[in-house]
């Protein structure tokens, strides 16, 4: 966590290019821990698990603002970034083929991630209506070994956390089937294991239409959902004490409304070289 306090002395509050600031800035770091364990019951046969704890970032501002006649306001604003929650995954892998020059195995893998507990950039959790989801992301592939070649393929599926964008907020995000090719190939130098591969990954992310809810009101005009879109120009709303025109109906500036599609690919791909020392 990073915590900034900006302390502001104003001498003249008719020329604010004279102000002394006082900055105190300090970082509290904490360890995320992760776990791990791998079992092989039987000579073909490998099982893993592993945990994961919620991590983020912490960024929080304050501000304090004192004028030369004693007066003094302050404010702040905490943002969180990068905010992972807890994740566990098992794994298992089996060798359908086994021999001394070639190995077929089986590999699948099932990571669970409590999304539930999602908290925005401003450290609030979404309203219950629009709770994020628990999820879990299955994984299925296939390894070949041949000599000192491996390949492998990998399909897997994750859907999306996020539920139906229909009220003011407006997070983009798509369940995602994913498909991974690569091969790597060792041999030994000098006494020294080495290995070279490559990797390609494409991802689909599957389309998605969201439709924005209109704003329920009573009939004074107020708002009794909240966490739908906002009427920003409420139906009695007056300027100078007259009806304000074209204020009936619902006006706002959701960049959201009245609804949003998204859609696409993601290509990756890798090359590494590994040296055992």
């Amino acid at each position: 966590k990073a915590n900034v306090v900006a302390s502001t002395y104003v001498v003249d509050t008719g020329d604010l290019g004279r102000i002394l600031i006082d900055m105190d800035a300090s970082v509290n770091v904490g360890v995320t821990p992760h776990f791990g364990v791998a079992f092989r019951p039987i000579e073909r046969l490998s099982l893993t698990a592993t945990a994961h704890a919620p991590q983020r970032v912490d960024l929080a501002t304050n501000f304090t603002f004192l004028l030369a006649n004693g007066v003094e306001q302050s404010s702040g604003v905490t943002l969180v970034l990068d905010y992972t929650p807890w994740q566990l995954g098992l794994g298992a892998s089996f060798d359908l083929l086994k021999g001394p020059a070639h190995t077929l195995t089986l590999a699948g893998s099932l990571l669970y991630a409590r999304w539930s507990d999602y908290v925005d950039r401003h450290g609030f959790k979404p309203s219950p209506a629009y709770t994020w989801a628990d999820t879990f992301a299955p994984t299925l592939g296939l390894r070949l070994r041949i000599q000192d070649v491996t390949t492998f393929a990998d399909v897997a599926y994750a859907a999306t956390p996020v539920p139906k964008q229909t009220g003011r907020s407006n997070y983009v995000d798509n369940d995602r089937l994913s498909l991974s090719l690569g091969g790597e190939y060792g041999w030994t130098l000098f006494g020294t294991n080495m290995k070279v591969g490559a990797g390609l990954q494409l991802h689909r992310l599957l389309p998605r239409y969201q439709a924005k809810l209109r704003t329920p009101t009573r009939a004074d005009g107020e708002n009794i959902a909240p966490e739908l879109v906002k009427d920003e120009v409420p139906d009695d709303a007056q300027l100078g004490g007259d009806p304000l025109a074209g204020a009936q109906g619902l006006q706002t500036n959701n960049p959201g409304w009245p609804g949003f599609e998204s859609a696409g690919w993601i290509f990756g791909g890798t090359v590494y070289l590994s040296i055992a020392l």
